[in-house]
């Protein structure tokens, strides 16, 4: 930007493992271990109705103090398959686990998995949670409406894109109801793409995921830095050269990547003037007279007018409209949040016009646009308008009188590559400020920020301007 509000430097690549051991506990690390690679299409998981039926007396409805006793028990299903029936004790609820084998292990996730929970005062079963796929942040839980009917919900990374359906079951109906009934029952308006996802379709995200990387070691970090369309080094706000020592900043580092993408249609890159214009409505009277001086909404502009000349040159003119490359939709309507130790179910809010959406649904959000989108990746502008956060991004500049309240601004933009690997893991490779970052870690670091996305389209070839030594 013309004036950095954050300053990264090079941060180093963090990879967080998950521990199957405590597979009851919500993970940080987005990735999920690679049992997905044996997955089938949710509607052919082989039936266990069977052995639930045989589970209702001994597990099912003993009594908690009894239950609590219990050894785990290994039993084996009519295909073959092993399932490890067990107990985990919560603070509240005791929980029953079926987990389904994979690679000569248990976890709990494993496509076709049950949860049961049962309330640790009264038994009371409280909610059932189903596994249609091998990822320990994607599952269906069934909750009790009356003695007659149940809900259902739809858990993607901590964020609920369906919440309390009806379904015309019973909740002790799961205690021996066939599989192939259950997806009778949801078949009406159920969400089964974010359970069976082709990895096949994501194959040239990943190729350009590994094209990037390839040139990430001739990159370096420098503040206000970019490459002019002829691949210059120069800075953003005043287009002087920079001389031998460049590098890109956040802004520049997104441009080289689009440049790397356009340049193989166009043969140049884009102007750096052209990026910096206002794009869309957006601002007031009351921004007006610091635009000048605070550049409040430069990543907004940056973001947009990438993705506005991506979306022209690799799709058509016709779609080089903010209505075509905004992010404006989302299915999330609650999110599941630790706060002081406990689990929380919190609204998560529409997008905000020029703002975009709370951070905290942005792996919930990424996961369901991957699912829906495989042919996307994405231009995120971070923003916030709270004064006591933009404290912490000096730019050079003073606030306005007030601390600038109610000044929004977006002061760091990065691009997010969300994907399947050939083993159907879900991940989201982040690219920033000249490095390739972890997503978990980018998440984390903007707590009750805003992230506005645009959507760029890729292209089969990548070749990204690179200064002549």
């Amino acid at each position: 930007m013309n004036q950095p509000f954050h300053k990264h430097g090079t941060i180093q690549l963090a990879f967080v493992t998950l521990l199957l051991a405590c597979w009851t506990m919500v993970p940080r690390s987005i990735h999920a271990a690679p049992y997905s690679a044996e997955d089938i299409p949710y509607h052919a998981i082989s039936d266990d109705a069977g052995l639930r039926r045989k589970l209702v007396e001994p597990w099912f409805t003993l009594p908690v103090s009894q239950l609590l006793k219990q050894n785990a028990k290994l039993y084996t299903l009519e295909t073959g398959e092993s399932v490890e029936v067990r107990i985990e004790r919560g603070t509240t609820d005791v929980i029953i686990v079926l987990a389904r084998e994979r690679q000569n292990l248990f976890p709990g996730w494993v496509q076709g998995s049950w949860v049961f929970y049962r309330n640790i005062g009264d038994g009371q079963l409280k909610k059932i949670r189903l596994y249609l796929r091998s990822d320990p942040y994607v599952y269906v839980e069934f909750r009790p409406f009356d003695s007659n009917k149940s809900v259902y919900d739809v858990v993607a990374y901590s964020g609920y894109v369906a919440y309390s359906r009806p379904v015309p079951l019973s909740i002790q109906d799961f205690y021996s109801i066939s599989m192939n009934k259950i997806f009778d029952v949801l078949s009406k308006d159920f969400p089964g793409y974010y359970f069976d996802v082709d990895p096949r379709m994501y194959r040239d995200l990943r190729t350009l995921v590994s094209q990037v990387r390839s040139y990430l070691p001739q990159l370096a970090y420098a503040d206000d830095g970019a490459l002019d369309e002829t691949g210059k080094p120069v800075y953003i706000a005043t287009l002087q050269p920079q001389g031998p020592s460049w590098g890109l900043n956040c802004s520049g580092f997104t441009k080289w990547l689009i440049d790397g993408l356009l340049r193989p249609v166009t043969g140049a890159g884009l102007p750096v003037c052209v990026l910096k214009q206002p794009a869309g409505n957006r601002g007031s009277n009351f921004t007006e007279p610091v635009e000048t001086k605070l550049d409040p909404f430069f990543g907004l502009d940056w973001t947009r007018n990438l993705a506005l000349q991506a979306n022209r040159v690799l799709r058509s003119p016709q779609y080089a409209i903010l209505e075509e490359i905004e992010v404006t939709d989302s299915p999330i309507s609650w999110l599941s949040l630790k706060k002081n130790g406990k689990t929380e179910l919190v609204s998560f809010p529409p997008y905000l016009k020029n703002a975009g959406f709370n951070i905290e649904g942005l792996p919930s959000l990424m996961y369901s646009l991957a699912v829906r989108y495989p042919q996307w990746f994405y231009l995120v502008s971070v923003n916030t308008d709270r004064a006591d956060r933009l404290s912490q991004y000096p730019s050079g500049t003073v606030l306005p009188e007030g601390g600038g309240t109610g000044l929004r601004r977006h002061f760091h933009v990065a691009a997010l590559v969300p994907y399947f690997t050939e083993d159907g893991v879900f991940k989201v490779t982040v690219f920033e400020s000249a490095a390739e970052t972890s997503f978990d870690a980018f998440v984390r670091r903007y707590p009750g920020y805003q992230v506005h996305l645009v959507r760029v389209p890729f292209h089969e070839e990548f070749t990204p301007l690179m200064p002549n030594p």
